[in-house]
């Protein structure tokens, strides 16, 4: 359960004023979008219309970059100056953590992925069994594993017949 109250934190060091806050009232954060909405979010949970591990993100999500995930402080010694540095939440869906993690994704899919011109794959299932991927989320990786061999055979294949053509040359 978040606790969607707002509170100021260590106010007696000064690292909660406006002149330390970068922010843009203008500019619309995710967080503004979730915060009105969370009561909404968490009947929708209840019902279960959302797994877990999605409300887990949106939470993470709404408290990113916050006191709640926790913070470090650094004081200076000499000067006695103080900064706080508030924890992330690491989670795909924030926008600010989640593009660090997808450059991690991409740059390790690029290590076993052909190297062509063009990488653009869809494999889909009938729709009579989309019900039973939906109860069972584990089977999932069945999925991922049938598609990877499929490719492996279909580009494998491809690389045979070109390899025999051009020995008949």
């Amino acid at each position: 359960m978040i606790d969607t109250n707002i509170y100021t934190v260590f106010p007696e060091y000064g690292a909660f004023t406006c002149d330390d806050v970068k922010y843009d009232p203008n500019k619309v954060r995710i967080q503004d979008l979730l915060f009105p909405h969370y009561n909404w979010i968490e009947e929708l949970f209840k019902v279960g219309k959302l797994r877990p591990c999605v409300l887990d993100n949106i939470q993470k999500t709404m408290l990113c970059d916050s006191v709640y995930l926790g913070f470090d402080l650094f004081e200076c010694a000499s000067c006695k100056n103080v900064t706080v540095v508030h924890k992330k939440c690491h989670s795909r869906f924030c926008p600010s953590c989640g593009v660090k993690v997808q450059r991690l994704h991409a740059a390790r899919v690029k290590t076993f992925c052909p190297d062509v011109e063009h990488r653009h794959f869809v494999f889909t299932i009938p729709e009579s069994y989309r019900v039973w991927f939906r109860r069972d989320r584990s089977a999932l990786n069945l999925l991922y594993v049938a598609a990877r061999n499929t490719l492996c055979k279909v580009l494998n294949e491809s690389i045979y017949r070109k390899e025999k053509t051009a020995e008949k040359r």
